[in-house]
C-alpha cells in the first residue's frame, strides 16, 4: 500500500504470469507495472517511488526494482541461489529479503546505498523475510521447524542481534509467504497462526481476533497497515483485498 493509503501494487495472474499492478483505491483505475517473468512479493519504498520484487521464480528468483513514475526496471542484485520477499526498511536505507545463498533460508539486509549485504539469522530452520517495524530497527519474521510440525513469530533487533521468540505456532508450519504488519506505533504485530488473522499486543503479550467479524483465507494472506487502517490482501487465483479499521490499545 502506497505511503498515503491511496493505491496499492499487487501481484495478479495476467495471461501467462504473475503481473505487477498498480490499483487506485479512489477510483479503481489500475495499471500493469511489470510482466516480463513471474513476479511476486512487491513492497513500495516509503516515498512511494519504486516497488521492489523478486521475479524468475523458485531457486532462480531474483530482486528487481521498478519505477512508479515511468516504469523504469531494473535488477538490485542476483545469486546463484533464490532471493525472495524483499520489503524496504521505512528509512530507505537497505532492503531485508529472504535467501538460500549460504545453502539455508536466512535473512539478509541489502544496503540500498553501499550496496552491501549483512546476513541477519543464521539456523537450519526455515525464515520468512523480515517484516521491518517503523522506527527501523527491529524485524519480525517466521520461523518454521517442520520437522516438528511448529512455527513461530520472532523479533530480531538489528542493532544487538538479539532474537526473540514472541508467539509460538505449534503444530502448524506457516507458510512463508504470508506476512507480518507493524501496528502505527510498533506495539503490536499483525499476522496469520493458521487458523485466522490474529493481533499481538508486544507489550503484555496479550492476543486476540481483530477480523472476527469479516472473512478471509489465512493462506498467503498478506497484511500492511497505514494509519489506522489494516490492508488484508487475500490471495487465492487473483488477488482481492479487504480493509478494516485497526487500532493499538
Amino acid at each position: 500500500v502506497g505511503p498515503t493509503g491511496e493505491f496499492l501494487v499487487l501481484e495478479t495472474t495476467l495471461g501467462p504470469h504473475r503481473v505487477l499492478m498498480r490499483l487506485d483505491l479512489l477510483n479503481g483505475a489500475h495499471q500493469v507495472l511489470y510482466d516480463a517473468l513471474d513476479a511476486y512479493a512487491p513492497t513500495i519504498s516509503s516515498d512511494g517511488k519504486w516497488v521492489a520484487f523478486d521475479a524468475g521464480g523458485g531457486n532462480n528468483a531474483d530482486i528487481w526494482q521498478v519505477s512508479l513514475e515511468d516504469r523504469t526496471v531494473k535488477k538490485l542484485f542476483e545469486h546463484p541461489g533464490a532471493d525472495w520477499m524483499p520489503r524496504y526498511a521505512p528509512d530507505g536505507s537497505a532492503l531485508s529479503f529472504v535467501s538460500n545463498r549460504d545453502g539455508q533460508f536466512d535473512i539478509w539486509l541489502f544496503d540500498l546505498k553501499d550496496q552491501t549485504f549483512q546476513k541477519v539469522t543464521n539456523t537450519p530452520e526455515m525464515e520468512s523475510t523480515g517484516y521491518w517495524s517503523r522506527d527501523s530497527r527491529k524485524l519480525a519474521f517466521f520461523r518454521n521447524q517442520a520437522a516438528e510440525r511448529r512455527s513461530g513469530v520472532w523479533v530480531v533487533d538489528l542493532l544487538s542481534g538479539r532474537e526473540t521468540q514472541v508467539y509460538p505456532i505449534p503444530h502448524t508450519v506457516i507458510d512463508v509467504t504470508t506476512t507480518i504488519a507493524w501496528g502505527p506505533e510498533d506495539k503490536t504485530l499483525f499476522f496469520s497462526d493458521g487458523h485466522g488473522l490474529r493481533q499481538l499486543d508486544l507489550v503484555t503479550g496479550k492476543s486476540r481476533r481483530p477480523l472476527d467479524t469479516v472473512w478471509h483465507r489465512t493462506e498467503h494472506d498478506r497484511y500492511t497497515v497505514r494509519g489506522n487502517t489494516l490492508y488484508v490482501i487475500q490471495r487465492t487465483f487473483v488477488s482481492n483485498f479487504s480493509i478494516a479499521e485497526v487500532r493499538e490499545k
